[in-house]
């Protein structure tokens, strides 16, 4: 069982989470799109202050027989699920930028051509 203490600490960690990333969206530093994951995060935060059985709940469906352990199992696999998600978003844009690349090599060339044929 979580000690009341863990789970003040748990409850405040989620609000502040939840506040700095809604703060984050508010003054645009944060595309809501991304700010989703991490109020998941803050939500996940909140729930075990109030239902700290779930750390207990998601060890034992993992095997994890101590319960701390299966809170580090369980904060492994989401920062892994952030990495991936970044991942992805950076691949994509490194993309569009080699697209944008091309294409702006093939406006410089026709604007030389254009300046050389007047």
């Amino acid at each position: 069982m979580i000690s009341l203490h863990s789970r003040l600490t748990a409850f405040l960690i989620g609000v502040v989470i939840i506040c700095v990333i809604l703060l984050f969206v508010r003054k645009k530093k944060l595309d809501p799109m991304y700010s989703f994951i991490w109020i998941l995060i803050g939500i996940f935060f909140i729930s075990i202050a109030f239902f700290p059985n779930i750390i207990s709940f998601v060890s034992a469906l993992l095997g994890i027989k101590f319960s701390p352990i299966g809170v580090l199992v369980i904060a492994i696999l989401g920062l892994g699920t952030i990495i991936i998600h970044l991942s992805t978003i950076i691949t994509n844009h490194q993309r569009k930028i080699k697209e944008f690349e091309k294409k702006i090599t093939l406006l410089e060339n026709d604007s030389k051509n254009n300046k050389l044929n007047n």
